[in-house]
């Protein structure tokens, strides 16, 4: 019997409510006319000499028996199916909490990167005219290192403003990309010029031996390529202590992966999830004294996303760091091979 039920509850799981129950109500009525003929067969002297009174009171008592054991497998067969349905509502609920959370949250930081913006401008604007003393000199020499000082705290939070608003555009979906051919060659020396200073005063050694034959154009943003590139760049000399050095290497396969690898605190495993989310930094005391935001892989992630491609990172704490930067296949610009057919 639990065989059948079993049996019975498999073939009923993937129907309708009203189509079970008109299933479970012929199931009934066999079972009745089962109940009934087995009756007959078993007793036939109860329908001897036309003993009609007994044959309906077993048929009564098989409908019956069919009834009930009908109503005992709705109640099995649909109290499964009313829990799945009462979790997929909650889901649903809570999917939909989470996303006007969420959507509150970017509208909120893009209005205030807005509002901030305005103010900064003009205080950066300001601070470069008193530093640079265009409209006369301003008399004492302090009034200028504090107005280099403030010029450069404001270009700070500029650019720290300029990546919230990034991220929230990615979330929105609306960060567009101004593709063109792009030279890998020249984007990464680009990038090793303007992270040159910032090795230098950390005594970083900056690794770069360009691949031959030359890399293949990439169709990609130029700026939002050496944006990715600065961003880790920045992240490895920050945390490579003196002596230490960081590498770049360019891997050409299907796609183009871009790897940098530095030797520096590297990364807790426990930490490696936490850092990958906005504002997400990791937890030693080194990196504690290192001035940061935790927006930089959250940006760059996004922004390798943006381009069909994926970020990936492996780290051994008090070894090094590897971020990979893998850029699709179909953005490798690769030249026709010549057949040496004439045309």
């Amino acid at each position: 019997m639990a065989l059948a039920m079993r049996g019975m509850r498999s073939a009923l799981e993937g129907l309708p409510i009203r189509y079970q129950l008109v299933v479970l109500a012929i199931a009934t009525a066999g079972l009745a006319v089962l109940s009934l003929t087995a009756a007959f067969i078993a007793y036939p002297s109860f329908f001897a000499d036309g003993r009609l009174l007994s044959a309906v009171i077993v048929a009564a008592l098989a409908a019956a028996a069919g009834i009930g054991l009908a109503t005992l497998l709705r109640g099995f067969i649909t109290r499964p199916v009313d829990q799945l349905r009462q979790t997929i509502v909650e889901l649903k609920a809570a999917t939909l909490r989470a996303e006007t959370t969420s959507r509150v949250k970017s509208e909120f930081l893009a209005n205030m990167s807005h509002e901030l913006r305005t103010p900064l401008n003009a205080i950066i604007g300001f601070s470069d005219l008193m530093q640079s003393q265009t409209l006369g000199p301003v008399g004492n020499r302090i009034y200028v290192e504090y107005a280099a000082d403030i010029h450069f705290s404001g270009t700070h939070l500029l650019e720290i403003i300029n990546d919230i608003l990034d991220v929230v555009r990615y979330e929105a979906g609306k960060m567009e990309l101004k593709e063109e051919p792009v030279a890998v060659e020249r984007a990464i020396g680009e990038a090793l010029r303007l992270v040159a200073p910032q090795s230098a005063q950390g005594e970083i050694g900056l690794v770069w031996t360009p691949p031959e034959p030359p890399l293949p154009p990439l169709l990609c943003d130029r700026v939002r390529l050496r944006q990715m590139l600065l961003n880790i760049l920045s992240n490895a000399i920050k945390f490579t202590m003196p002596g230490g050095s960081v590498e770049i290497r360019a891997e050409l396969a299907e796609g183009l992966t871009l790897a940098i690898t530095d030797t520096g605190i590297g990364i807790e495993p426990e930490d490696i999830t936490r850092i990958m989310t906005p504002f997400g930094q990791v937890g030693s005391v080194y990196a504690s004294a290192q001035r940061g935001t935790g927006l930089g892989l959250t940006l760059t992630k996004a922004l390798i996303e943006a381009h069909g491609g994926r970020l990936s990172l492996d780290s051994v704490a008090g070894v090094g760091t590897t971020v990979r930067l893998a850029f699709p296949a179909a953005r490798v610009i690769r030249a026709p091979i010549d057949s040496g057919e004439p045309r």
